[in-house]
């Protein structure tokens, strides 16, 4: 008897992957991108890496991928469309998911266009959402030295460790839980500039459609009120003088008050970081009355570029995309969820009082640490 039943699970181990399939007869798609065609509701743009290119190409500069685009009434129907001139799509390798602004201003909102790939069981919500200001197809069609532009941007993404002017990416899911509360956010946005692709400040999704742009500065000042810094360089002046101070790390906390039918926001920011340039003739690194004069003069720049932002976001654009309804979500859940479909215009009316801590810690070859 355990010989038969030997023989059995072997044969069993024998039957191998009954739904495998032959990679070569797949579309691998590392990028997609929807913009808005001129008769169809949709056009999908898939960056498709080619196996046989990727082999045979190893060792040279040539792009491994391939670009496509195909329009269509819904999403699936494009991408359903697309397998009359490519292999059936596997996008479990998807990185990248790009819309255009001219289709994110048009009459579709975002979640219908994210409906598809939200359903999709084999698309991964952890790829990285973005804005372009023109055609997603231009963006994929951009190689970096035979780097797919997919895995440029990518790339370009892990850069906020030394850059301040980049926000967090976003993710695909991430953005499905914002819809689902009704949230303002803001996307990055990637441009090309000439043959190159790069991150370029960030797009304000409100009710679900295009409301505004951000520059990088922008996208700065949001980093520096409420956002994560991990590293980067911000410049202030002194005497007159420019100079330059690296952040090493940086961290700030709030603190929530509601009084009078009104909220008020106080939100300290930390900074620590290095002197790392300073164009003034006279400076001297080793007198703590010039370093205190350095640290002063890197918080009122701070304070002063932050506060103008907050000050746009309140006054003109009357929207919060810094996660301060969080904040009154936490504290304050009984009033929240009176006033959470309409936060946009509490938040334009709060008070918000914003503090800056420096501490320099180096002044790179003038001195060492204090």
């Amino acid at each position: 008897m355990k010989k038969y039943i030997v023989i059995i699970f072997c044969t069993l181990l024998l039957a191998g992957c009954w739904d495998s399939r032959n990679l070569e007869d797949l579309s691998l798609v590392i990028g997609v991108g929807l913009d808005k065609p001129a008769e169809e509701n949709v056009e999908v743009t898939q960056q498709i890496l080619v196996p046989q290119k990727a082999s045979a190409q190893q060792s040279s500069s040539g792009d491994t991928t391939k670009v496509t685009s195909t329009p269509g009434e819904t999403v699936h129907q494009a991408l359903r469309t697309a397998s009359l001139k490519n292999h059936p799509a596997f996008s479990q390798h998807l990185r990248i998911m790009l819309f255009s602004e001219a289709l994110l201003k048009d009459d579709i909102p975002l979640d219908a266009l994210m409906n598809q790939f939200i359903r999709d069981n084999g698309t991964r919500r952890s790829c990285n959402v973005m804005t372009v200001p023109d055609k997603t197809k231009d963006i994929f069609n951009i190689s970096d030295q035979g780097e797919p532009a997919s895995n440029t941007i990518y790339d370009l993404t892990e850069n906020n460790s030394v850059t301040i002017r980049m926000m967090e990416p976003v993710t695909l899911g991430e953005i499905s839980e914002k819809i689902a509360k009704g949230e303002t956010f803001a996307l990055p946005q990637v441009r090309k500039v000439g043959s190159r692709l790069e991150i370029w400040g960030a797009t304000i999704i409100k009710n679900k459609f295009w409301y505004a742009n951000l520059t990088p500065l922008q996208v700065q000042n949001m980093n520096l009120f409420t956002g994560t810094v991990k590293g980067g360089v911000t410049f202030a002046k002194h005497d007159n003088y420019y100079l330059s101070f690296e952040v090493f790390s940086s961290k700030y906390n709030v603190k929530t008050q509601y009084k009078n039918g009104k909220f008020k926001f106080i939100v300290t920011r930390f900074v620590e970081g290095r002197l790392s340039e300073d164009w003034n003739p006279k400076e001297d690194s080793f007198k703590e009355s010039y370093i205190n004069e350095i640290k002063n003069a890197v918080k009122r720049s701070i304070h002063s570029d932050v506060m103008a932002f907050i000050d746009y976001m309140q006054h003109e654009l009357k929207v919060d995309i810094t996660g301060l309804g969080d904040q009154v979500r936490i504290h304050y859940p009984d009033k929240w969820k009176k006033i959470s479909s309409d936060w946009d215009h509490h938040f334009s009316e709060s008070d918000i009082e914003y503090k800056v801590k420096v501490a320099i810690r180096d002044f790179g070859t003038k001195g060492m640490s204090q």
